[in-house]
């Protein structure tokens, strides 16, 4: 006689729960990457966001969970801030530990990545040395300012302010990033605990009785209108929606940033708008490419400008069709592509959940005797 397949132990939730603490470990690790002076400041959220992304799908559709459940969505808001600790902590450790205060000189300003007013400089050490990595700061700076600065003598991670930069020790970064780390696996748990809770089968008694499953509205841990099927799907459509909302214009502007042609918009005019306790200028006019190839009769400059220009606005656009440019210093992908990859992450963790509970409730159950 075979043994009933439904009598069979499940999967170990501490397995699970193992197996989540070695990715959230390596990726932590990886994290750090982010802070070295190999990565440009501008690609550092592109690897802060990537290796989030791949340990989180990882987590989900590796061990094959098939609800979202509100520990679920407390677990993606919290674990990048978390993953991100030892980026920063590192950082001020190395520079706090062993650290070398030097008054160097700006040689080169560029413009950030992001969305803010930082700015990225270049250094050199009075002798004239190029320090390893760029400082990024407030806009404050011209070339040929001295600034005084905390510098890594093995040049491994990117330089500092002094004033912003403490005392740092090895034994501090540790604690603080093995705490953070706790609390992640803490919250995973939860996440680990629901999803067995939901797919725990039958146990079939020792008499041969078979025992019904218990209904899929009746699990625990679910969230009201995701217990359903449409629901999940619902909540995936709107994701992934979302999720191409910010991605589409997040990687135009990246590229745009990047690889798009140099010129400057003649702003003829502007939208005045208000925010909450802001208020912004949507701008328009023709675009000239700085080497003469591209002439636009008119675009509109992205995203909006703190304040009404009062002369050309240096920008970028993707070629000779573009009815938009980038105006420089301002540009927005990083906060877009970061979101839009949020979004895309829990829309795939949606979406998969409904096709493996579909598939599981069309596996015939098995049968005691």
């Amino acid at each position: 006689m075979r043994p009933d397949r439904t009598s069979r132990p499940g999967p170990s939730r501490l397995r699970d729960l193992g197996f989540a603490a070695v990715v959230f470990a390596l990726a932590m690790t990886l994290e750090v990457a982010g802070a070295l002076t190999v990565v440009p400041p501008d690609a550092a959220v592109l690897v802060f966001v990537g290796v989030w992304a791949v340990a989180v799908g990882v987590f989900f559709l590796g061990l094959g969970y098939q609800e979202v459940t509100g520990w679920v969505i407390v677990f993606a808001l919290v674990s990048f801030f978390i993953m991100l600790t030892p980026a920063f902590a590192v950082q001020d450790a190395v520079l706090g530990a062993r650290g070398e205060h030097v008054s160097a000189t700006v040689v080169a300003v560029a413009e950030t990545g992001g969305d803010n007013d930082n700015l990225l400089y270049t250094l050199a050490r009075p002798d004239g040395e190029r320090v390893p990595g760029q400082l990024e700061a407030h806009d404050g700076f011209t070339v040929g300012s001295v600034v005084d600065v905390v510098v890594d003598p093995r040049g491994l991670v990117r330089p500092g302010l002094a004033g912003e930069v403490g005392e740092g020790s090895l034994a501090g970064v540790i604690c603080s990033v093995l705490l953070f780390y706790a609390v992640l696996l803490a919250v995973t748990w939860f996440v680990v605990r629901d999803q067995h809770r939901l797919r725990a089968p039958a146990v079939a008694p020792s008499d041969g009785t078979r025992v019904p499953e218990v209904p899929a509205t009746a699990a625990p841990g679910r969230l009201g209108f995701l217990a359903l099927p449409a629901g999940q799907v619902v909540v995936g459509l709107v994701l992934a929606g979302g999720a191409l909302f910010l991605l589409i214009p997040g990687v135009r502007e990246l590229y745009t940033t990047y690889r798009g042609v140099p010129g400057t918009v003649a702003v003829a005019s502007c939208d005045e708008h208000f925010g909450a306790d802001t208020k912004g200028f949507t701008c328009h006019g023709p675009f000239t490419a700085d080497d003469g190839s591209i002439r636009l009769d008119r675009v509109t400059l992205i995203p909006d400008l703190d304040s009404r220009p009062t002369g050309p606005v240096p920008a970028r656009v993707p070629g000779g069709s573009a009815d938009q440019a980038v105006a420089d210093g301002y540009d927005t992908w990083t906060t877009q592509l970061f979101g839009g990859t949020v979004m895309g992450v829990l829309a795939v963790v949606a979406l998969v959940a409904v096709v493996r509970g579909f598939r599981g409730r069309r596996e015939p159950s098995g049968t005691g005797g």
